[in-house]
């Protein structure tokens, strides 16, 4: 009788501290880096080139280290043209928009939260 009453007793004190109120303080001052509506590019190449336009051709504006997070402001798909041919292929690069240009999709990689973005940029230095 004597254990059924201390088993008892252990179970209703730990029933009931789970229904003690424990105060959250929750911050949304600055929510972007859960945002669905923007994407984040993280470069994976040692060193990497933004562009004043979707074009290799066009001038280097901005240089880039690997493990760089940047907040893509637009995407734009570039047929590939073959100069030996004279003429387009099937192929299709994507090339992203940042504030600092354009880069190309190969060198970067590219998350839906800036958590996640922060976090393969934190993998790509540690490995280095």
């Amino acid at each position: 009788m004597k254990s059924f009453f201390a088993v008892l007793v252990v179970f209703f004190a730990v029933f009931f501290s789970g229904c003690v109120q424990k105060k959250i303080d929750l911050n949304f001052q600055d929510e972007s880096f859960i945002a669905p509506d923007q994407e984040w590019l993280v470069v994976t190449v040692p060193y990497a080139a933004f562009r004043v336009s979707a074009d290799f051709s066009s001038e280097i504006c901005f240089h880039a280290r690997s493990g760089d997070v940047f907040l893509i402001c637009g995407k734009q798909k570039v047929q590939v043209i073959n100069p030996e041919e004279k003429k387009s292929s099937k192929d299709y690069l994507v090339w992203y928009k940042v504030e600092q240009g354009w880069i190309d999709g190969s060198l970067v990689a590219v998350y839906d939260t800036r958590l996640k973005a922060e976090a393969a940029a934190k993998s790509s230095y540690e490995k280095n």
